[in-house]
């Protein structure tokens, strides 16, 4: 989803802490739960 292919480098994990320490935690959590979302519309996750 992030337009990366299976052999691209990715940024390292600190880039993640960096842009938390800047846009807030709450960014980032609302981020992730569209994500779950979307993979529980998918079919990708059950449960709660």
């Amino acid at each position: 989803f992030l337009g990366y292919d299976l052999d691209d480098d990715i940024p390292d994990h600190s880039v993640l802490s960096k842009a938390r320490a800047r846009w807030g935690t709450k960014a980032f959590q609302t981020f992730f739960e569209r994500i779950v979302i979307q993979c529980a519309d998918a079919g990708l996750v059950q449960g709660r």
